[in-house]
């Protein structure tokens, strides 16, 4: 199941280079790591030597971080952004898109529970064919036939004759 923002877990240190990513919505490049100051490089300590670049993933607000860290020169350019915002959009419409279909799934589930919860039948019909397409359980008490053996008759086929010339919406 899809969870945003950035989880409560990971604090970010004020003033750091992640924490900039994340509050200013924009890309970080550091390109020497050994003249950043501690406090930027805070939260990627390991990072000291090398060129870093963080992203922010794109979300309502940013729901994570991207971070390359190239140890060994060439150092990230300007150029390398480009690379970066491709992956990173890439990764908020997949975030967006797994919200989505989570949201989708839920819904589904509560029509799904509201269904085949009520007393009242309920025929899904096509009405092109007059096939049925789904029926909830009332509706298989009330004809006397399963959801499955439905699916495969006409609305005419259950109704009796005299129901036939009654209008059916």
């Amino acid at each position: 199941s899809y969870k945003s923002p950035i989880p409560e877990s990971i604090p970010l240190t004020t003033n750091s280079l992640l924490s900039d990513t994340v509050k200013q919505e924009q890309i970080q490049l550091v390109v020497d790591a050994t003249t950043a100051s501690k406090q930027q490089l805070s939260g990627i300590e390991n990072y000291q030597e090398g060129s870093i670049i963080a992203f922010p993933i794109p979300g309502e607000q940013p729901v994570g971080i991207l971070v390359f860290h190239r140890q060994f020169p060439p150092a990230f350019i300007e150029h390398d952004k480009e690379i970066g915002m491709i992956l990173t959009s890439f990764a908020g419409e997949m975030l967006k898109n797994l919200k989505a279909f989570d949201a989708l799934r839920i819904s589904e589930k509560k029509y799904r529970t509201l269904f085949n919860k009520t007393n009242d039948a309920i025929f899904l019909i096509d009405n092109e064919t007059g096939n049925f397409q789904d029926t909830n359980h009332a509706a298989t008490l009330l004809t006397g036939h399963t959801t499955e053996q439905l699916t495969k008759l006409r609305l005419e086929d259950v109704l009796e004759k005299s129901e036939r010339t009654t209008e059916v919406l």
